[in-house]
C-alpha cells in the first residue's frame, strides 16, 4: 500500500541514495506509517517496509519514486528539495511575532469553572491596565519587525476596561500609519458586558469578536455563570443574534468539561441553530481555576476522545445529508498531515510551537508571557514592556530556551512517528505536572496521539468519511494534488 499526501509524484531515475532519518509505527496489519522530520511521510505494506529497512528500495521502482519524493531517501537530486521543505516547515523561525495578546483587565463579571486566566472580581480595578502601560505595550508591539500585526484583547473580560480597548485601537492605528504596517484587532469577550455604545464602536471600527459558547442552556449555564451564580446563556445568545444582525462577525467555541461529555449532539445542534458552520470542541487546559477543580470538572483522555469521536461522526453524517459544517479539530490536524512540509500557522501543533515566537501575551501590568495560556504561571514570564526592548528580549536565552524546549527534540517526541505533524506544549505540562519537562504519555500527548491514530487508522480506511474530511481541507478544484 502506497500513499503520498502532498504534491504530485514525478518519475525519477534511480540514483545512488542514502537513508534519511525516519520513524515508523505499525498502524494495522500490512500498514506501516513512516515519517521524516521535515514532514515527508508514506504508508507502506510489509514488503515495502522491509525493503526500506534493508536499504534495498531500488528493487521497487514505484517505492523508490515515493520515498524519493517524500525525502525519506536522499540523493544529490532531491537534497535541495528536502532542504527547501525543511525551511518551509520552520518558516515561523524566520519571521517575527505577529500575534500579540493584550489584557486590558483581569477583572471579570463571571466565574467560569475552567477560567485559565484565574480572573479577579469585577469591582477590583487594581487589576486594570493603565493608559501609560497600554501605550508602552503598543510601543513594544510595533518594535516587532513583522509588517503584519494582530492585537487580540483578552481578559478577564476586556470590555470591563473599554476605555483602554479604545485607546489601544486608536494609538495602534496611529502607529500603523506612521510605520506603514498592517494592524488588525479582535476581541475575546463573554458578550455579557455589551451595550449599544460598544456595539456602535465595534461596527464603526469593524472589529470581529470571539466568544465562548458551551452549548445548550443546561451545559452553558453549568460551566459559565455570573459571580452571583446565575447562568449567562440567555444574555449571551441574545447578543450573538444582535451582533450578527449588525454585521459584527462572532466566532465562538465550546470548552468541554466533564459536564459537557454526554451532550455532544446537543452542543453541535446548538451551534447549527446559531448559524455556526465550524465546530471545534476545545478541551480544557490544566491552568487557572482548572488546576484546583480538575478532579471535579476534568476527564481522562479516553473520555475526551470518546466525546470528540461521537461529535465527529455526527458531523460527518450531517455532511452526508448535505449540511455544510466542518469539525475544527480534524480541519487543523489534517492540514498538518496533508500539507506536512509547510508551516501551517496553528502554533499548538507546530514544532517548535509558536509560544514566545509567533505569539506573545501581555498582562495588565505589561508583563510579557510566552503565550495566552501561560499567563496562569509566573514561570513563563519573560519580562516587562517598560524594562526591555523587543530586540533584547528576542535575543535573550529566556526566549531561545523556550523555542528549544518546544521543538520536542529533547523529549520522547523526537522518537514519535507523529512528531512531524505535532509538537509538545510545555504550558500544559507545567499545569499537569508542575514542570515544563514533558513526561511520556501526558494528558495533552495522549489526546493528540488519539486524534492522529483515529485519522490514520479509521478515517483513511473509510473512503466515504475520508472524502468528506479531506474536502474540508483541500479546495475541490485541487483534488488532483492528493494521492490518497
Amino acid at each position: 500500500m502506497k500513499m503520498i499526501c502532498m504534491g504530485i509524484t514525478h518519475s525519477v531515475d534511480m540514483d545512488k541514495y542514502v537513508m534519511g532519518s525516519y520513524t515508523h509505527k505499525q498502524l494495522s496489519p500490512g500498514r506501516i506509517l513512516v515519517t521524516a522530520p521535515h514532514g515527508g511521510w508514506a504508508i507502506l505494506d510489509d514488503a515495502e517496509f522491509k525493503l526500506l529497512r534493508l536499504g534495498e528500495v531500488e528493487k521497487d521502482s514505484n517505492l523508490y519514486s515515493l520515498l524519493f519524493n517524500e525525502g525519506i531517501i536522499l540523493s544529490e537530486n532531491n537534497i535541495p528539495l528536502a532542504t527547501n521543505q525543511c525551511r518551509n516547515k520552520l518558516a515561523q523561525l524566520s519571521s517575527a511575532t505577529t500575534l500579540h495578546i493584550l489584557t486590558p483587565t483581569l477583572r471579570c463579571n463571571q466565574k467560569c469553572v475552567y477560567c485559565y486566566a484565574a480572573s479577579k472580581p469585577e469591582g477590583d480595578k487594581t487589576y486594570d491596565m493603565t493608559e501609560d502601560t497600554a501605550k508602552a505595550v503598543v510601543d513594544f508591539i510595533f518594535q516587532s519587525p513583522s509588517n503584519k500585526l494582530t492585537i487580540e484583547f483578552q481578559g478577564g473580560e476586556p470590555l470591563l476596561n473599554f476605555d483602554i480597548v479604545k485607546f489601544v485601537v486608536n494609538y495602534a492605528n496611529k502607529k500603523a500609519k506612521e510605520t506603514k504596517k498592517e494592524i488588525n484587532f479582535r476581541i475575546v469577550t463573554n458578550l455579557t458586558i455589551m451595550d449599544d455604545e460598544k456595539l456602535s464602536w465595534l461596527v464603526k471600527n469593524k472589529i470581529p469578536l470571539n466568544s465562548s459558547f458551551d452549548g445548550p442552556k443546561i451545559v452553558h449555564d453549568t460551566n459559565r455563570f455570573y459571580d452571583n451564580g446565575m447562568g449567562t446563556y440567555d444574555d449571551v445568545t441574545a447578543w450573538i443574534k444582535k451582533l450578527r444582525d449588525n454585521g459584527i462577525p462572532v466566532a465562538f467555541m465550546p470548552t468541554i468539561t466533564s459536564h459537557s461529555l454526554p451532550y455532544w449532539k446537543e452542543i453541535i445542534d446548538e451551534y447549527l441553530k446559531f448559524g455556526q458552520n465550524r465546530f471545534w470542541a476545545r478541551r480544557m487546559n490544566v491552568g487557572g481555576f482548572a488546576v484546583d477543580t480538575w478532579k471535579k470538572i476534568g476527564y481522562t483522555s479516553e473520555e475526551y476522545l470518546d466525546f470528540w469521536k461521537k461529535g465527529l461522526d455526527y458531523i460527518i453524517e450531517l455532511n452526508k445529508d448535505g449540511k455544510e459544517v466542518v469539525e475544527g479539530t480534524i480541519d487543523i490536524f489534517l492540514k498538518n498531515i496533508i500539507f506536512s512540509k509547510k508551516y501551517q500557522g496553528f502554533v499548538c501543533l507546530a514544532s517548535p510551537c509558536g509560544c514566545a515566537w509567533s505569539q506573545v501575551a501581555y498582562n495588565y501590568k505589561g508583563d510579557i508571557y510566552t503565550c495566552d495560556e501561560a499567563r496562569s504561571f509566573d514561570v513563563f514570564k519573560l519580562g516587562n514592556v517598560k524594562e526591555t526592548t523587543y530586540k533584547d528580549l528576542y535575543s535573550s536565552w529566556d526566549v531561545l530556551d523556550i523555542v528549544d524546549m518546544t521543538t520536542g527534540e529533547s523529549f520522547d517526541c523526537a522518537e514519535c512517528v507523529y512528531h512531524p505533524f505535532c509538537g509538545p506544549c510545555i504550558v500544559d505540562e507545567y499545569g499537569e505536572h508542575g514542570n515544563i519537562i514533558k513526561k511520556p504519555n501526558s494528558f495533552n500527548c495522549r489526546v493528540k496521539k488519539g486524534i492522529f491514530e483515529h485519522i490514520f487508522n479509521n478515517l483513511m480506511e473509510d473512503k466515504d468519511k475520508w472524502d468528506i474530511v479531506k474536502g474540508w481541507v483541500i479546495p475541490k478544484n485541487k483534488n488532483d494534488l492528493i494521492k490518497c
